[in-house]
């Protein structure tokens, strides 16, 4: 990577021209408090003048709005102000420099004006992550190294030069700001995560997603995570009290899975698997004998598809391990592009009933909308349990209905596990 792009400070500066009430010092707290709607309030710049000294008085800075040649149209309350009191009031100059100014300001100034600023980024503990789009290339390095410079948390500014187009689903990056290392940890909801943002997959902004889904579980439930990344829901709900079977076709993901399990002690509840998805639940059921009350597939692409992998998956295990009460409750992501929830629904019914031919509309207990993609296409969570006429593999003929006594031995053999 080339050395950091040097921008000459002293020639980037802003002026703000605004309004100034004079006012007796010891009255600030109060005045601060009761006219805060009609005060400057801008990042970093305080509301009343630093650099104004006139006897025992301080100078109250208004919003640059108002100007002193329409005073009658002010506000009343600021009009009374001045009047009843006889305070002076006089025009107010705030110059800026690099350092109090925004980074959108900065830009506005370094970039030509038919480039437009970058809007904003991911942050991924340290990294901030960009999108930049063909005509902010040629200064990618100039708009890293603002950043870097007004975010201190920042360490590693990246772009990401292609699409998730490869079977981890993990970003091709280019560092251009700050240290050449992609290594990095970030808390969220007290859980603390390790990673490297180009060898896995991490989603800052699905973190609502995740807290939604927490609040279905309960603390002595058991999950199956099917693609898990690094386990951002998996450790969280081991860190309720859940145990959990988590899986991750990328070997990357599996090792940083198992090091945020160890890191925060949850090792013992959390078990990690590194196999295809439906090898994976195939595994759980035929080979462990495994148990679970909740399936979470995180892949929207085609994680519609993993669906196959439940049609007759129990059937062996009718009345052993499983019966038609408790059958797991499936959250499976996937992208559609209905305009009302009734066009969404109908065609996730379609969808689903492709790879499983006894799926019925009936069966969806909610659709969720996570976030927009794009105008027209938007990220969805569809949850349902898991049909019997699925699990089972269809409706069986002369199949003896479960007693109350077999409910009472499969449960009373989970939960002795």
């Amino acid at each position: 990577m080339e050395s950091a792009p040097i921008i000459d400070k002293s020639k980037l500066s802003k002026t703000i021209s605004t309004v100034g009430i004079v006012f007796p010092a010891n009255l600030s707290n109060e005045y601060l408090k009761k006219y805060k709607p009609f005060l400057l309030n801008q990042e970093k710049l305080p509301n009343l003048a630093k650099d104004f000294a006139k006897d025992n008085n301080k100078l109250l800075l208004l919003n640059p709005s108002y100007k002193l040649s329409d005073m009658a149209n002010w506000p009343q309350e600021l009009q009374e102000l001045i009047t009843k009191n006889n305070y002076e009031t006089m025009d107010y100059t705030i110059k800026l420099g690099y350092d109090d100014m925004s980074a959108h300001e900065v830009l506005q100034q370094l970039l030509p004006n038919d480039v437009m600023i970058p809007g904003g980024f991911e942050t991924v503990g340290t990294i901030a992550h960009l999108n930049l789009h063909k005509n902010q290339l040629p200064y990618k390095e100039i708009i890293g190294q603002v950043l870097l410079d007004k975010n201190k948390t920042i360490k590693t500014v990246v772009n990401k030069t292609d699409k998730l187009n490869n079977v981890f689903r993990t970003p091709e990056l280019e560092i251009i700001a700050g240290e050449k290392t992609l290594d990095t940890e970030l808390k969220e909801a007290g859980v603390t995560f390790k990673l490297n943002f180009e060898k896995v997959y991490w989603n800052s902004k699905l973190q609502a997603e995740r807290d939604r889904l927490l609040k279905l579980f309960k603390p002595n439930e058991i999950l199956c995570d099917m693609f898990c990344g690094i386990g951002p829901l998996s450790i969280r709900a081991a860190k309720m009290g859940m145990k959990v079977y988590a899986n991750d076709l990328n070997p990357e993901c599996f090792e940083y899975l198992k090091i945020n399990s160890k890191l925060n002690k949850v090792e013992h509840l959390v078990k990690p698997y590194n196999m295809d998805a439906r090898e994976f639940v195939r595994h759980l059921i035929n080979k462990e004998d495994a148990f679970f009350n909740h399936v979470y597939m995180n892949l929207p692409v085609d994680a519609l598809e993993f669906l196959d992998v439940f049609d007759g998956l129990m059937k062996e295990k009718k009345n052993k391990r499983w019966n038609k009460h408790n059958l797991p409750f499936i959250h499976v992501s996937a992208f559609d592009t209905g305009k009302t929830i009734e066009e969404v629904e109908n065609n996730f019914e379609e969808r689903i009933q492709k790879v499983l031919k006894n799926f019925k509309k009936g069966s969806i207990s909610y659709i969720h909308q996570i976030k927009n993609i794009t105008a027209e296409k938007k990220m969805f969570c569809v949850g349902f349990k898991l049909p019997e006429e699925v699990a089972f593999g269809g409706i069986i003929e002369d199949d003896k209905e479960e007693t109350a006594e077999d409910f009472e031995k499969i449960e009373k053999k989970v939960k002795s596990e």
